[in-house]
């Protein structure tokens, strides 16, 4: 009497990940607005202090780009989208390291 071992195929499934990514906003350097504009949209759009948006708009300005907030898909549109209205150059990345 023989024995048949059944071909069984295992497959297997990857892990699907539930965790959302964090999206980050970054300012970029437009040479078009300037510095108080920038600083005053920060401050609105962002909820940063004075010496918080001062230092992002330098930073900008000196490496032509930086990341100024960050969160999770359905907010960080609508934050986004503020910036646009308001004329600022700004993108979106889900690395929070970016590469000019």
């Amino acid at each position: 009497m023989e024995i048949y071992k059944s071909h069984m195929t295992i497959k297997k499934t990857k892990k699907i990940s539930r965790r959302r990514k964090r999206i980050y906003i970054q300012l970029k350097d437009d040479n078009i607005n300037s510095f108080e504009y920038v600083i005053k949209c920060l401050m609105t759009i962002c909820g940063h202090n004075y010496y918080q948006a001062h230092q992002c708009a330098l930073l900008t300005h000196n490496n032509k780009i930086c990341n100024i907030t960050s969160g999770f898909q359905p907010e960080i549109i609508n934050t986004y989208m503020q910036f646009v209205k308001s004329g600022l150059t700004v993108g979106m990345s889900t690395n929070k390291n970016f590469k000019i």
